[in-house]
């Protein structure tokens, strides 16, 4: 098993760019609460990628996730969020799709979810609660092939 990080983009065809791996390539989408990538760059004083303001962020977000096809055999969509908040059904999930053996002696080397739990709802925090409103109407709701698992979360 080869593991590469981000070496194509999730968009267009990707049962045609995963065939350069001889019919063996998969590919795992880790997509995360736009709500709290929304909170994140404005908190951070680095709202330049997000487009300056909400409407400008939903628009380019729907744009990507058009982009983007689901429900491919070869595909694994996976919630940030569900990383953190249920580990260990995730790396089952993912060594059974990367059809590799669970190693116990591995888990939580690479990757320590207790980290990033604090980021987790962040957008919570914002007194400007209007714009995390709009982003679950305007993005999320529509989108729910992609968020759903926010739901099961129960932080929708």
């Amino acid at each position: 098993c080869i593991l590469l990080n981000n070496a194509m983009e999730p968009y267009g065809d990707i049962k045609d760019k995963l065939k350069i791996f001889g019919g063996y390539g998969k590919q795992i989408r880790v997509f995360r609460d736009p709500r709290d990538i929304y909170y994140s760059g404005v908190e951070n004083g680095n709202d330049s990628f997000l487009g300056g303001n909400i409407k400008e962020f939903i628009s380019r977000y729907i744009t990507q996730l058009n982009r983007c096809e689901s429900n491919l055999d070869s595909v694994l969509d996976i919630g940030f969020e569900s990383l953190i908040l249920d580990y260990d059904s995730m790396y089952k999930k993912l060594a059974g799709f990367m059809e590799q053996e669970i190693q116990i002696e591995n888990k939580g080397k690479f990757f320590k979810p207790v980290l990033s739990q604090k980021s987790i709802g962040a957008w919570r925090h914002s007194p400007n609660q209007k714009f995390y409103d709009e982003i679950k109407e305007s993005l999320i709701k529509p989108n729910l092939v992609y968020f759903n698992y926010l739901k099961d979360l129960k932080i929708y």
